[in-house]
């Protein structure tokens, strides 16, 4: 029971519509079907979120090139830099909320801080290719 609990106390704070009222992340129709399809069984939600870290890596990676495409080389340079440093810190911050005592649940929150920053990003640097 209480792990059900927790499964639904993180699927609260980390679903797609929390994240949109944090900073208009877009995430895949397909993963909100997927969510509502797994419910609270834990080994689905993480099936969901591992496939839709794919979707949004893919979308984070053609943004980037995008953007790449459209900029000077020092302004690549600086874009490298930036990119570089960002995934340093997606990781670092995205392993903390792996707690190894957390189970499943902090596993879910993990993967799940992944996939929202991978979308945040992707947005942030789409925005960005129509600005240049």
């Amino acid at each position: 029971m209480k792990t059900t609990q927790i499964t639904l106390l993180a699927l609260a704070l980390f679903s797609p519509l929390s994240s949109a009222f944090a900073g208009g992340i877009k995430l895949s129709p397909a993963f909100d079907k997927c969510i509502t399809k797994a419910g609270a069984v834990d080994p689905a939600v993480l099936e969901c979120i591992g496939n839709e870290h794919e979707v949004q890596d893919r979308r984070l990676n053609s943004s980037y090139k995008a953007l790449m495409a459209k900029l000077g080389a020092s302004r690549k340079k600086q874009l490298q830099e930036a990119q570089r440093l960002w995934l340093k810190y997606v990781e670092a911050n995205c392993d903390f909320y792996y707690d190894p005592n957390g189970g499943t649940s902090a596993r879910m929150m993990s993967a799940q801080c992944s996939v929202d920053a991978r979308a945040q990003r992707a947005g942030e640097l789409e925005d960005l290719a129509k600005w240049n």
